[in-house]
């Protein structure tokens, strides 16, 4: 079976977030499993729909490229993941014909999210954003125009693609859908998925979201301000929280939190017992 990694990352921000965080990193894993590591640094799209919105948009192109057909299977990653590298192979029992992908709103479970988000919705309020409110998926989806009786919504952080079967998907979300702001395309590419019944649910450790688990787990890291002088250190217990949350996941997922990139040393977890 022939498998690529693959992520986009445009501009000098990705690009430095990429090379100092998550190619060797990446590369480490890929090679442990047997794939080609393709970290795409030009637009796949030129034309003024590409230039209208959020790069995110792209992944929706990645298996409609030259080079992606003789691909067997195709991991999707954004650029903000740092992988466990004692992690299993992420394709593992997804089925051909299906998407693998983490449910956002069951992660840990359904009642825990709704815990972790309205923490997150007032850590919001605290910093003067006015954050959308959807406690519930058909609220997520219905904010961006979609009526629906969805349940789950794919996090599109993490996917498991067969581009000869899913590249039709991903091309129609693309093309028929507009930017939103929030999520970007995961909404409108989460719906085609559950619609067209493509979905995989793996193993949640795949796609471990760190503002979630700090919501959860350890809420006073939300409004930790590690540049405030204070009698204790508290870079070091950021990176002790970090460090424990890595420890419990396949790949780690800082959305909303990549500054805190730099305080993960994963290295020091090669060859460890996960």
């Amino acid at each position: 079976m022939k498998k690529a990694i693959v992520t986009i990352s445009l501009g000098k921000r990705f690009e430095r977030m990429v090379k100092q965080y998550c190619y060797v990193n990446w590369k480490i894993y890929a090679d442990k499993y047997g794939y080609d590591l393709i970290i795409i640094d030009k637009s796949l799209d030129e034309t003024d729909l590409g230039k209208s919105r959020c790069a995110a948009w792209q992944k929706c192109l990645v298996l409609s490229q030259d080079w992606s057909e003789k691909y067997d299977r195709i991991v999707w990653l954004d650029t903000d993941i740092i992988i466990n590298p004692n992690s299993p192979d992420v394709i593992e029992n997804v089925p051909e014909d299906k998407i693998g992908a983490v449910d956002e709103f069951s992660f840990p479970t359904k009642s825990d999210y709704k815990i972790a988000l309205s923490r997150m919705y007032k850590h919001w309020s605290n910093l003067d954003f006015n954050p959308t409110i959807n406690y519930s998926s058909i609220e997520y989806y219905k904010n961006f125009g979609i009526e629906c009786n969805f349940e789950e919504v794919v996090q599109t952080g993490v996917m498991v693609f067969n581009p000869k079967i899913h590249r039709e998907l991903l091309e129609h979300v693309y093309y028929n859908y507009e930017e939103k702001g929030l999520n970007y395309e995961m909404r409108p590419l989460s719906y085609e998925i559950l619609n067209n019944n493509f979905q995989h649910w793996i193993d949640k450790k795949y796609n471990m979201h760190i503002q979630f688990l700090k919501a959860l787990y350890y809420p006073y890291l939300l409004e930790l301000d590690v540049d405030k002088p204070s009698f204790f250190n508290k870079k070091e217990i950021l990176k002790l929280n970090i460090e424990s949350m890595f420890a419990n996941s396949h790949f780690l997922h800082f959305t909303g939190a990549t500054n805190e990139m730099k305080f993960l040393n994963w290295k020091k977890f090669i060859n460890k017992d996960i």
